[in-house]
């Protein structure tokens, strides 16, 4: 690996250590929490925006139209349709969540792997 390339990546573990930190710290005061959470609203919000929805569209076509609102519109109806299974569905969405960071980590490394 250049020096280039492991800088980046102390810095992706650095990051991604520094937010479980960051919340830690913010649960003190309110107003941090809130700054906190406005911060990852807006910068999720600008992701989706600015790349994720062109980058849909430039590659599906007019068909990612209706996954894109599928995608919007299916977490609050499965909400409402298992309310009463709240800790049934809190462990699933944690164990797919897990299963997700791991594909991504996986994905990350083999992106990280290739690129030497």
């Amino acid at each position: 690996m250049r020096g280039a390339d492991i800088n980046l990546l102390l810095a992706a573990i650095l990051v991604l250590g520094a937010g479980p930190l960051l919340y830690q710290l913010a649960r003190y005061t309110r107003l941090a929490l809130a700054v906190l959470d406005g911060f990852i609203f807006a910068a999720i919000g600008g992701l989706v925006l600015v790349h994720v929805i062109p980058e849909s569209f430039h590659l599906g076509g007019w068909a990612a139209i209706p996954v894109g609102l599928v995608g919007l519109l299916a977490p609050g109806l499965l909400e409402r349709w298992v309310h009463g299974k709240a800790r049934q569905v809190h462990a699933a969405a944690l164990f797919l969540g897990l299963l997700g960071l791991a594909l991504h980590t996986f994905m990350d490394g083999m992106a990280l792997g290739g690129a030497g």
